[in-house]
């Protein structure tokens, strides 16, 4: 495999041609000159005899000389070398409610909006560990797995919303089954599941089955997205606009944050149940709670490096120079002028 560590530099190359165009308009000016000084083929005559052979391959060693050294400049490197590593880590999983809830507004700009900027942060704050993501209503679908690819968790973060959920409605109970089945089988690192939820859940075996889970080695935190007050649920105009209303009454529904479903989902995996404020201190919060989880360590093969060969192009450039500086430009070499003058 092959790169350039520095590929910016090479755009130094360019200005190869544009020392070309000097050079030759710097030798015509100097011709003009001296044509107007005296007879061109005479100051020829009187003058040294200069050899145009030698005057080319000189201008082509600084040419070649000055490329080789542009070249290791940007240092060319080949080849890859695999060590592996030694790391400890948890995996965590993040879930998401994208059900039509989240589309409140009693914390701005949004519910939706709120959480996938918390998750965003957290990705950001937890890059020694695995991070999944989990989007849930009614049903939850996996949209990444475990992955050092932070970037990626924030990407589909960033880009949820109650469209991609096929049917509506919030089921905390599917999200534990989601996470439990998305690790990897054998795999004993500690497992967290932070659930990010107004909490408008109703199946009173989700308490049951996070107990169950915890017991099982999987730790369940909460964050409230919302207020206990609640407000009602705006709906975007690709959806009517409007505001969501109930079935059955047809009257504007009033959302509220789920509190004590969330204290107790969180109680019984284990975890801690975060109301929403400073990220930052959130972050730093989960950051204490994993340092106390029993973590594994692992190897992986993950560091890879690069041989650089800079000094090779860079050496070779300045050989190329120093050849070009001792060339001289006469027709006798100033070494043969000097062997002749001893010989008489």
């Amino acid at each position: 495999m092959f790169r350039f560590e520095h590929i910016e530099y090479l755009w130094a190359l360019a200005s190869l041609p544009l020392l070309g165009i000097f050079i030759y308009l710097a030798d015509r000016y100097r011709k003009q000159a001296l044509e107007r000084l005296a007879d061109y083929n005479l100051i020829e005559r009187l003058g040294p005899k200069l050899s145009v052979r030698k005057l080319n391959i000189r201008w082509l060693l600084i040419f070649f000389g000055l490329a080789f050294l542009i070249v290791g400049w940007a240092n060319p490197q080949w080849g890859t070398r695999q060590q592996k590593v030694k790391r400890e880590s948890a995996d965590i999983f993040y879930a998401l409610d994208i059900s039509k809830s989240m589309w409140a507004e009693d914390t701005r700009p949004s519910r939706l909006e709120r959480a996938k900027q918390l998750i965003i942060r957290m990705a950001d704050g937890f890059k020694g560990e695995r991070q999944g993501f989990i989007i849930f209503a009614a049903e939850s679908y996996l949209a990444l797995p475990l992955t050092f690819d932070y970037a990626a968790v924030e990407l589909l973060a960033s880009s949820a919303n109650p469209n991609q959920a096929s049917t509506q409605g919030t089921s905390l109970k599917s999200v534990i089954e989601k996470a439990e089945e998305s690790f990897q089988e054998g795999d004993n690192r500690s497992r967290l599941l932070v659930i990010l939820s107004d909490g408008e859940d109703h199946e009173a075996s989700a308490l049951e089955l996070a107990k169950e889970a915890n017991e099982r080695g999987l730790t369940i935190c909460t964050v409230g997205i919302g207020t206990e007050n609640g407000s009602s649920v705006p709906l975007p105009m690709d959806q009517g606009g409007g505001y969501l209303k109930d079935r059955q009454t047809g009257q504007i529904v009033n959302s509220k944050l789920n509190v004590d479903m969330l204290k107790q989902l969180a109680s019984a995996g284990g975890g801690v149940y975060f109301p929403l404020g400073n990220p930052d201190e959130m972050v730093d919060l989960l950051k204490k709670l994993i340092e106390r989880l029993e973590k594994q360590e692992f190897e992986e093969a993950i560091f890879t490096e690069y041989e650089s060969y800079f000094q090779y192009f860079l050496a070779f450039g300045l050989l190329l120079i120093a050849v070009e500086f001792f060339l001289g430009d006469r027709a006798k070499s100033a070494w043969k002028e000097f062997s002749y003058t001893e010989s008489k």
